[in-house]
């Protein structure tokens, strides 16, 4: 199963927002299947390796906790709760099946962001330079022509994604799988692969998915200096200059939302008052403390207004969406990844949990200020690479060398 489950994984999270009906069913229903079998192999290779496996009872213990509370918000408030459980199942067996993994086959996992990230920009790329033939392809699983998309039409990339602030975050949870591909690469390769995962991420104009970047371009610099310094800086040096140029032309009206809010007061509304996100989170408080338990669903939306589809925050919109015992378990989930991440920087083969604790963390830097985190199937990401990067620092500390699994 250490082929088969991330493997169905990738190819779910491939397929973006596209409707395709009974095939993603299909799909998560054998994800389910050799996810239990792969729990199975995961007790008995466990016990023959002698891994400890308390280090990770607490983290185990929030997630259960998370996923019932969870599961009881949508049983309670769902008018769909057979389409919502298709939504976030697959993370949490994702999550249970990498949690307790004690070996799993890294460079496949690796591969296979990569692939994702890469096949996710070039598609956007097609949207954008090739309209005509995107649309006759994606349209109808899409449920809308590129003109009909407002962040399409206003010049930010969105692809299969449908949204910008997806995309971007999208390529953030690939990038750090990225940066660990290129050392098998030729030069070229390498430089091209981060490169372009870079500026397309750059030219969704999403400054969270930029921040992310960031983030694990340091960390990942902290913990590896030689591929930060051979890899990453040349592609943002590379940005800098594609920045200048780009400015140019009319993709580059979008540059100035990157540090300016007046640029894009005008999205949603005439003045900055009225498109204020702190005002929409404090319209949405008092029905988080209304409905503390369960929350009240997705009906909260009828308390939006000034353009708002959603709470942007994930905090909040998991308060709302399934109530405040399943949200301080997020939270707590998000200080468990903090805290892997600072427990496995400057440890021997590391790399790998770093990655993807790094990419999860990408995730939640895009909730700040967007609900992408119960956004499907970045929920399936965000948990998926939470399990990972938990799984994979409990056996680097506990000096198990058993992250590669047999070719």
């Amino acid at each position: 199963m250490e082929v088969v489950v991330p493997t169905l994984a990738i190819l779910i999270a491939s397929f973006g927002y596209l409707n395709l009906g009974l095939l993603r069913t299909g799909l998560v229903g054998t994800l389910a299947l050799a996810v239990w079998i792969g729990l199975l192999e995961n007790l008995r290779l466990g016990r023959e390796i002698g891994l400890d496996r308390r280090r990770l009872m607490p983290v185990i213990a929030v997630w259960a906790f998370y996923a019932t509370f969870m599961l009881l918000a949508i049983l309670v408030n769902s008018p769909t709760v057979k389409e919502d459980i298709l939504v976030y199942l697959p993370g949490h067996l994702l999550f249970l099946y990498f949690v307790t993994a004690p070996r799993v086959r890294s460079d496949w996992i690796i591969g296979g962001m990569v692939l994702l990230g890469v096949s996710q920009g070039a598609l956007a790329l097609m949207q954008y330079f090739a309209t005509p033939v995107f649309d006759g392809v994606f349209a109808r699983f899409l449920g809308e022509a590129s003109a009909s998309n407002y962040h399409f039409v206003i010049g930010r990339l969105t692809g299969i994604w449908k949204d910008s602030v997806r995309m971007g975050v999208l390529l953030a949870v690939s990038y750090p799988f990225v940066l660990l591909w290129t050392r098998r690469k030729p030069s070229f390769v390498r430089y091209a692969a981060v490169t372009f995962i870079v500026v397309v991420a750059l030219v969704t104009f999403t400054r969270v998915a930029l921040l992310s970047l960031i983030v694990s371009t340091v960390l990942l610099f902290w913990n590896t200096r030689r591929v930060i310094l051979t890899r990453a800086l040349p592609a943002l040096l590379t940005l800098v200059v594609l920045v200048i140029v780009l400015q140019a032309l009319p993709l580059g009206r979008q540059f100035e939302r990157l540090y300016s809010p007046v640029s894009y007061s005008s999205e949603y509304a005439t003045d900055l008052e009225s498109y204020n996100r702190g005002r929409v989170l404090e319209a949405l408080l008092p029905h988080v403390f209304d409905h503390p338990l369960f929350g009240i669903g997705v009906s909260y939306r009828t308390f939006l207004s000034g353009g708002f589809s959603s709470a942007h925050n994930s905090l909040m919109q998991s308060a709302l969406l399934f109530g405040i015992p399943a949200t301080v378990a997020l939270l707590l989930i998000l200080v468990r990844i903090l805290d892997g991440i600072r427990r496995v920087l400057r440890r021997p083969h590391a790399d790998f949990a770093l990655a993807a604790l790094l990419s999860a963390l990408a995730v939640a830097i895009g909730g700040t200020t967007h609900g992408v985190a119960f956004d499907a199937p970045l929920n399936m990401m965000f948990l998926m690479m939470a399990g990972i990067g938990l799984g994979q620092a409990v056996t680097v500390l506990s000096d198990v060398q058993v992250s590669e699994g047999p070719s």
